[in-house]
């Protein structure tokens, strides 16, 4: 009886390394490389905003995506990711809440 729950206890282990032995016998690599490229143009609407800060102005060119039907997020100028709050430096650089706190232009 004693040997049966042994035996028993061990399986979980043997049917791990079975597993593992299948896979390295029958794994193949495969690489993927891309071999064409499909290109669509949709019309998209361009928005010239003026922005006054102070007594200084500054235009701010907004994209409304006809596939999504919103505006495309605008880039912070200092580290390029994309942004939907939007801050400014003295010198009106467009920037995310990271690079507002020192400008990396200035």
């Amino acid at each position: 009886m004693k040997e049966r729950r042994e035996k028993i206890g061990l399986l979980p282990d043997e049917l791990g390394r079975k597993r593992d032995d299948l896979f390295k016998k029958y794994s193949i690599k495969v690489n993927i490389e891309p071999r064409a490229v499909m290109l669509i143009n949709t019309p998209a609407v361009k928005v010239l905003y003026s922005i006054f800060i102070r007594k200084t102005r500054k235009n701010v060119f907004l994209t409304y995506n006809p596939v999504t039907r919103a505006l495309d997020p605008l880039v912070c100028q200092g580290c390029g990711k994309s942004i939907t709050s939007i801050y400014f430096c003295d010198d009106l650089h467009l920037l995310c809440s990271i690079c507002s706190k020192k400008c990396p232009l200035c």
